[in-house]
């Protein structure tokens, strides 16, 4: 097959309503955590899309831990690798067994009886805390981005934690197999920093020997870690997008993508600029009939070049490509690689060009707090009194993984320079569910069950409910990879069920039936995999940013216009200025 990051994003954004798009992980960019040490870690969407590594953001955590046994955490900086697992006396009969031995610290009794530490310096958590005492769990893998000094207060860890805790706490104890015998799921959290990425998979690989692992993951990871392993036939399931490199993989159907990849989106940008965007700018912002200039914002990172040079190929406006528009000079591109200042690129739009319109498909670079780009140009726009109208922004899923900075921004201006601000400001997104009530609920169980979570995490809560029952579907007592991978097939078409605790024994009484299958729909919605392939396919969708009637409170509406692929058309109920849609 072959098998994203951001749907919100790497997922594929993060945003800020429980109704909102998803942290695609390893899409955006995020803050350090209070208390942590600053980019000690770089991960996953979003979400949501795979793109940049993202930092700990506020209450997500990080990479290195307690070597195994008690040993010291490693050096900030280090991969955290912690050479050989100790091990216990030859002929160790149990977990059990090697638990007492490490004083009680994670432990696995492997079948050529030698005791292995499940936590490491690049692999510092297991959960949960009985499950791997059991005589026959089953160990499954789980990149994050984590923090070295707080790795526990990881935003992506909180939903898989909630899930495995109703699929493998006191209620249910975890998958019931065919043997009869009941067995836990375990998973060790490993840090998915570039510094940590191989000494992790080679102790989830080589060390313990999962059957599965939740790949949060930039592409280029996934791809090499993928096939440094592939002989192991381990289970990937990535809950953030793909791009087309790895969609493409020949992994005889071992990896899926709870995301989209890039292509998803490329219609929607297309759509939006020449049939909404480029008439607003005309008749309402008072642009008229001179050609219209646009400044396209590059991303240089696997997922953002894909998207980058999808959407170029497709922009029209003045009712010309990008190529017949630069040579009407009413083109800028510029693509931000880690050596582009977004002062400088401020500096020339504003003195050398003067945009009608700024698109993005690149990443924190655009939106981030002071230093970026868009803050750069409204700043520097005020101060050089131009008497043209300020731009319109087009913003990518990234920027929409991280939008605090920018709400920050339009409250100042809405109070200051620009009373109408909100209504320059959209981006496009992985589209959310429409009937959103299953996010809705998932959102106020993981707020309650960790008060520094994100509710726009969908995607891993449902990652780890789409690998359980696919676990248990392939109906055999020790699934590995292409069991599992079968099991998943079986929940795309059916009797429809919703992940959550409630719907957990119909599912697998379902299941449990051989020849029947399911259609189990998450806090994403329904199924959207591509079954040749394991892709998410997503329909892609417009946010767009109002105020509170009667105040400058800045809101996002999320889902504001979904796109219809089938039409090429626009659906929705766009609240949040008039004359756009």
């Amino acid at each position: 097959m072959a098998a994203p990051v951001f749907r919100a994003s790497l997922s594929w954004v993060l945003a800020l309503s429980a109704a909102g798009c998803f942290l695609v992980a390893p899409l955006g960019e995020y803050e350090d955590a209070p208390g942590s040490a600053p980019g000690a870690s770089r991960g996953g969407g979003n979400g949501g899309i795979a793109g940049s590594r993202m930092e700990s953001s506020s209450g997500e955590g990080g990479a290195a831990g307690a070597e195994p046994m008690g040993g010291a955490p490693p050096a900030a900086g280090t991969s955290g690798d912690a050479g050989e697992p100790p091990v216990g006396p030859s002929g160790c009969a149990s977990n059990e067994e090697c638990v007492e031995l490490a004083h009680g610290d994670p432990s696995h009794c492997t079948d050529a009886g030698k005791c292995v530490a499940l936590e490491n310096g690049v692999c510092p958590l297991v959960y949960d805390d009985e499950g791997f005492k059991a005589a026959d769990p089953i160990y499954v893998g789980a990149f994050a981005p984590l923090s070295a000094t707080v790795p526990e207060n990881s935003v992506v860890l909180y939903p898989l934690r909630m899930a495995l805790r109703e699929i493998s706490g006191d209620a249910f104890g975890g998958i019931l197999m065919p043997n009869g015998k009941r067995r836990p799921i375990v998973l060790v959290a490993c840090d998915n920093g570039e510094d940590s990425v191989d000494a992790a998979a080679k102790h989830l690989f080589d060390d313990i020997g999962v059957s599965a692992v939740l790949a949060t993951l930039l592409p280029g990871d996934l791809r090499r870690v993928f096939e440094r392993y592939e002989d192991r036939n381990v289970f990937f399931l990535s809950p953030v997008g793909a791009t087309s490199a790895v969609a493409a993989l020949d992994d005889r159907d071992l990896v899926w993508t709870m995301l989209g990849q890039p292509k998803d989106l490329v219609p929607v940008y297309r759509d939006l600029v020449e049939d909404l965007v480029e008439p607003y700018l005309r008749n309402v912002r008072g642009i008229g009939d001179r050609p219209l200039k646009v400044a396209l914002l590059r991303g240089a990172d696997a997922f953002g070049v894909e998207l980058s040079s999808l959407v170029a190929a497709e922009l029209t406006w003045n009712g010309k490509s990008i190529a017949e528009n630069t040579k009407d000079e009413n083109y800028r591109g510029f693509t931000f690689d880690g050596t582009l200042d977004p002062a400088d690129v401020a500096t020339e739009l504003l003195e050398e060009f003067v945009p009608d319109l700024v698109i993005s498909t690149a990443g924190e670079e655009v939106t981030r707090a002071d230093s970026g780009l868009i803050d750069q140009l409204e700043t520097q726009w005020g101060r050089l009194g131009l008497d043209v109208p300020r731009p319109f922004y087009v913003l990518s899923p990234f920027n929409a993984g991280d939008l605090n900075p920018l709400i920050d921004l339009l409250g100042a201006e809405l109070v200051g320079t620009d009373h109408d601000a909100t209504k320059r400001f959209i981006a496009v997104t992985a589209a959310s569910a429409e009937d959103d009530s299953l996010q809705q609920q998932f959102a106020v169980d993981l707020r309650d069950a960790f008060s520094a979570s994100n509710p726009d995490t969908g995607n891993y809560y449902d990652a780890l409910y789409f690998l359980t029952y696919a676990l248990y579907g392939a109906r055999v007592d020790d699934p590995q990879g292409t069991d599992i991978a079968r099991g998943m097939h079986r929940l795309l078409d059916g009797m429809r069920f919703n992940v959550g605790v409630e719907h957990i024994s119909a599912v697998f009484d379902a299941l449990a039936m051989d020849g029947t299958s399911i259609e189990l729909d998450g806090t994403l919605g329904p199924p959207a995999f591509d079954p040749a392939s394991g892709v998410h396919v997503d329909p892609g969708a417009v946010l767009c940013f109002g105020t509170s009637p009667g105040t400058n409170n800045v809101y996002v509406a999320h889902n504001a216009l979904r796109y219809e692929r089938a039409s090429g058309s626009f659906q929705g109920k766009f609240s949040c200025f008039n004359d756009f849609f």
